[in-house]
């Protein structure tokens, strides 16, 4: 089973860069126990709440981010 994390913004390609995530490789495989499943599953909770959902998905977003960079860099930009 897989979960799509959509998003959209002005930095969301710089963001992106730092990742090993491309256009040639859209898709990850990440552990089951994984940190960044948890944060998707975070993100999906928080994406149901009804009052200022808007703030906490905003955080959870720069969280998830943090993470995809964090554990599955862009080796490319790192030999650099």
């Amino acid at each position: 089973m897989g979960t799509w994390i959509g998003f959209r913004g002005v930095k969301a390609k710089q963001f992106l860069t730092r990742t090993g995530l491309c256009m040639e490789q859209p898709i990850l495989k990440v552990e089951q126990d994984d940190k960044l499943i948890r944060s998707m599953d975070s993100i999906v909770s928080a994406s149901k709440m009804t009052s200022n959902k808007d703030l906490l998905l905003t955080a959870k977003l720069y969280e998830f981010l943090y993470l995809l960079v964090e554990l599955y860099p862009n080796r490319k930009s790192i030999a650099k």
